[in-house]
């Protein structure tokens, strides 16, 4: 092996090992083991657990379907099968598997997936949500939409934007917009942040407004200081 790649197989190996932990405690349905604690209290294989903790909080929503099941079986099974080849080589069936089971699952991925919705200056756009919402964005504005089965979650990351809610209770639909959180499940309002502030203007319904610098805070913290429109 020439040295570069021994260094590389090196460099990639907690990775991998990262993936096979997420597999094993995911078909086990269990949190942690005492081998797995023993293999994270290295840093280097902390750094690599934190890298899959994005991507695979989003599987974790659709864990239950049983497309997802099968893909991540197949994965764990590829990743025994290799296990003498090269870490790429390993790494790239793993994907391919988890690859798999995405496609076959697209209906449940279609609610974990977040959009990216912009518009560049001089220009606005009017777009209809998977649930009937509105969005109509004001020049130079980005809005991120993502849908999971029980929330409507998106985020205003810059300019102005009107959000007709389609109602649904089961599904509260949120905004955040730098330090606010609007909450609504069936009604209509603008929010600008051209200025130095969050500015939220109600045009039909019901919204609360939260501080979102207090989402790690208990729940009745947070409803304790709302302001509702």
């Amino acid at each position: 092996m020439r040295p570069e790649d021994e260094f590389q197989d090196r460099a990639e190996r907690p990775l991998e090992e990262a993936i096979r932990w997420r597999l094993r405690l995911a078909e086990s349905s269990a949190k942690t083991s005492p081998d797995f604690e023993l293999w994270l209290a290295d840093p280097v294989n902390q750094a690599a657990w934190g890298r899959l903790a994005g991507p695979w909080n989003d599987l974790d929503a659709i864990a239950q379907a049983p497309e997802m099941l099968a893909a991540r079986q197949a994965a764990l099974d590829d990743a025994k099968a290799v296990r003498a080849r090269r870490q790429r080589g390993r790494l790239m069936a793993i994907a391919a598997s988890l690859l798999i089971g995405l496609t076959a699952a697209g209906g449940y991925w279609s609610l974990v997936r977040p959009d990216d919705y912009r518009t560049a200056l001089g220009e606005r756009r009017v777009v209809t949500l998977s649930d009937g919402s509105k969005l109509s964005l004001d020049a130079d504005s980005e809005v991120t939409v993502r849908y999971r089965a029980h929330e409507r979650a998106l985020h205003l990351l810059k300019g102005q934007a009107r959000f007709d809610v389609a109602h649904d209770k089961s599904r509260p639909f949120s905004v955040v917009a730098g330090n606010q959180k609007v909450i609504a499940t069936g009604t209509a309002f603008n929010i600008d942040m051209a200025g130095p502030k969050v500015l939220v203007t109600l045009i039909e319904g019901h919204v609360v407004v939260l501080d979102e610098n207090d989402a790690n805070k208990p729940v009745a913290a947070v409803w304790s200081r709302p302001v509702e429109l």
